[in-house]
């Protein structure tokens, strides 16, 4: 469950800063390869899949606990260690 408190501890304005520039390169990206055809996916498609893709990801990782991962490094540096 993603705790509210994520949602206020973070850097909106980072956050609009890295969509508008990934919004960009998706504009460039469309700029750049609309007058060939592409059998398949078009290039800017892919990329605004794996722009959401990432955003996803960043939400999942950002939603642990870094307390878990850190007793779960202590952990697995002593078990490998020893």
């Amino acid at each position: 469950m993603i705790d509210r408190r994520l949602f206020t501890n973070i850097d909106w304005t980072l956050v609009v800063l890295v969509l508008v520039i990934s919004f960009i390169g998706i504009a460039n990206i469309y700029s750049a390869t609309t007058p060939y055809k592409i059998s398949g996916t078009p290039y800017y498609f892919k990329q605004l899949n794996w722009m959401m893709f990432g955003l996803f990801v960043a939400l999942m990782v950002s939603s642990v606990d870094y307390h878990i991962l850190e007793d779960l490094g202590c952990t697995v540096f002593w078990y490998c260690c020893s």
